[in-house]
């Protein structure tokens, strides 16, 4: 078994919540516009309500051997996340 692990961080401060995930791990995904865009970095921040979670699923069903290791990161006051840009309606293809 070739399992490779993917380092993520699940960023949260006192009222919400982001997975942050590098681009070249996104693919195709779709997020909502409760996410963030940070295209400075290549790095989207998905929303926990929704995006975190579709995204993991789609991650276990489209690379089974890829396994997931989040570590947590709480932010004191509002994260700095909520001034990035909305993710792009129309995918991060569009942005690089």
């Amino acid at each position: 078994m070739n399992d490779k692990t993917l380092k993520l961080t699940f960023i949260y401060d006192s009222g919400h919540g982001w997975l942050r995930v590098p681009a070249l791990h996104l693919g195709s995904f779709q997020a909502s516009e409760f996410s963030y865009w940070d295209a400075k970095h290549g790095v989207a921040y998905l929303e926990e309500d929704l995006d975190a979670g579709a995204f993991l699923q789609a991650l276990a069903l489209g690379f089974p051997s890829i396994i997931p290791s989040i570590e947590e990161k709480h932010v004191d006051g509002s994260s700095s996340i909520r001034d990035l840009p909305r993710f792009p309606e129309q995918g991060i293809q569009s942005t690089r």
